[in-house]
């Protein structure tokens, strides 16, 4: 018959087994423990160092944009400003603001991909704290090992600008010949001064010394004045070379309310040197984009004349300087630097450049 009274256990032999238990118990909270560095710690590092890849990359588009805009700001400041934005907490350092350009120290080593822009600016952020500290703290590292606390973490980022080669902007085209009649130098890098009238399917007003030809087949101005261009919803893909563009006196694509968003805007317009063709057919060869500030115009199918002076009064309405009727289509403003996001070439700067981010 079976014994029903257990048999006891030799006392070494439990021992033996609570041991083991706790060796096992051990290694399992040493795994944990490390999983726990790995996804906890390792991802607060991961966080950092995106906010402060954000953060790099903002402020460095930001001071492109002003210094390629010909601004004088403070750099260092605008970039801790666009740093700090980015960061949850607030807080971030900025270790270095350098490059070619305006008020920019020298950097050490140029960054790939600077060759041939006009200038590019160059962000290190680094780790703060809002209590002054300048490394991420560690939650389970410090367990495994007492001096691991916690990390710097630093992140770089390079914008440049350059020439505008493409962008996308309202379907205007300038002359090339307007813009060096007005006083713009390429040789002397310098924009038109002051506010001018430009006109479309209209000789322009008798100047003394005008020298931008009038197309006899069309009454346009060819190359002086502006034409329309190819668009989908008043915004047109421009690139340097031949465009398509419509020569007629209504602007196709674009609505009143389209044409109300350029009051005081500054926009790049693309610069022309040839036209051929005619018509729906006629195409524009841009050589380069300018920026241009609107304070008035009058293009179908709307007006904006800044109601009064330098405009012609008609009865009720201000028409174009030296037209009659409905008949003047005009656009007054002044050009201007501006900075867009587009594409950076190697061709003429007309007062436009494109931000990019080249590291």
């Amino acid at each position: 018959m079976r014994s029903l009274i257990p048999t006891p256990r030799p006392r070494d032999e439990s021992r033996r087994d609570e041991g083991a238990v706790l060796v096992w118990v051990g290694l399992m909270l040493t795994v944990l423990l490390g999983l726990g560095a790995v996804v906890i710690d390792a991802g607060a590092l991961y966080t950092e160092r995106r906010q402060l890849q954000n953060g790099a990359d903002a402020g460095a588009l930001a001071v492109a944009r002003d210094l390629a805009a010909g601004n004088a700001i403070d750099e260092h400041s605008m970039a801790d400003t666009y740093a700090d934005a980015n960061a949850n907490d607030g807080a971030s350092n900025i270790d270095q603001v350098c490059g070619s350009g305006p008020g920019l120290e020298p950097c050490p080593a140029p960054p790939a991909g600077a060759d041939g822009v006009t200038g590019y600016v160059q962000v290190s952020t680094s780790t703060a704290e809002p209590d002054g500290g300048d490394q991420v703290e560690f939650l389970f590292a410090p367990i495994l090992d007492a001096a691991n606390v916690g990390r710097t973490v630093d992140a770089t980022a390079v914008a440049a600008w350059g020439p505008t080669a493409a962008t996308a902007t309202f379907p205007f085209t300038f002359s090339v010949c307007e813009f060096e009649h007005f006083g713009g130098s390429i040789a002397g890098g310098t924009v038109p001064s002051g506010t001018n009238f430009i006109y479309s399917h209209k000789s322009p007003p008798e100047v003394a010394g005008w020298d931008c030809g009038i197309n006899p087949n069309s009454g346009s101005d060819f190359p002086g004045g502006f034409g329309f261009l190819d668009n989908e919803y008043c915004v047109a893909e421009v690139t340097n070379g031949w465009v398509g563009g419509d020569t007629g006196n209504v602007m196709k694509g674009c609505t009143a309310a389209d044409l109300q968003e350029l009051r005081g805007q500054t926009v790049a317009i693309p610069l022309y040197d040839q036209t051929q063709g005619t018509g729906s057919n006629a195409e524009f060869h841009i050589v380069g984009f300018a920026g241009f500030t609107f304070h008035g115009y009058k293009l179908p199918p709307d007006e904006w004349a800044n109601d009064g002076p330098p405009w012609q009064e008609q009865g009720s309405n201000w028409i174009c300087p030296d037209t009659t009727g409905d008949s003047g289509t005009c656009i007054y403003g002044e050009f201007t630097e501006v900075a867009v996001d587009g594409e950076i070439g190697s061709g003429n700067n007309y007062g436009s450049s494109s931000i990019s981010m080249i590291g």
